[in-house]
């Protein structure tokens, strides 16, 4: 069964196996980051790592909209690279580690 998404107006007619890739795409991302985002952590502030990633992924996705209607396999990319750029928040959770002494 075949499922037509529409967003502001435009059709979008995937096959599954696309969407699948779209999908999956945000999690392997995520995966392959977390031990470069440790070690990034070890070198810079976690609280600018932290505002770096997680402006760069906002910014992705705000520009979501016009990659689906350019090319599907722009928003397969831009899906991983917010993956990727979701290390961010690990490095939160570091930066409330260390601001617990202060506690």
């Amino acid at each position: 069964m075949a499922t037509v998404v529409i967003v502001q107006g435009v059709t979008f007619n995937w096959p599954a196996e696309t969407r699948s890739h779209i999908l999956g795409s945000f999690y392997y991302g995520y995966a392959i980051s977390q031990i470069p985002g440790g070690l990034l952590s070890t070198y810079w502030k976690p609280q600018h790592v932290f505002a770096l990633t997680i402006s760069l992924s906002g910014v992705l996705c705000a520009l979501m909209p016009l990659l689906a209607v350019w090319n599907v396999n722009l928003v397969i990319t831009a899906r991983f690279l917010m993956g990727f750029l979701q290390v961010g928040l690990l490095l939160r959770f570091v930066l409330q580690y260390r601001m617990l002494p202060y506690i």
